[in-house]
């Protein structure tokens, strides 16, 4: 249910555009970060007007897996 909600949540690319914004307007022109292996830099250039990411997923296949999880758990408890 989680999954499907953040799914629906993010699936706007409006939202992502809001955020590109922002972090452009109040990120400093270069801003350090550590990660595993050295440290990194993020640009404030780096969040234009070119914000194209949309999340492609399909928030069923968590509640499928699920699913067959109860299934399968409910079988082997009638069957042993």
């Amino acid at each position: 249910m989680l999954q499907g909600l953040m799914f629906f949540l993010l699936k706007s690319l409006l939202k992502f555009k809001l955020l590109g914004k922002i972090v452009s307007q109040y990120l400093p022109p270069e801003y350090p970060y550590d990660v595993v292996g050295g440290a990194r830099n993020i640009k404030q250039a780096d969040f234009d007007d070119r914000i194209d990411v949309v999340p492609v997923a399909d928030p069923n296949i968590f509640s499928m897996s699920a699913t067959w999880n109860t299934v399968l758990t409910l079988f082997l408890r009638i069957w042993t």
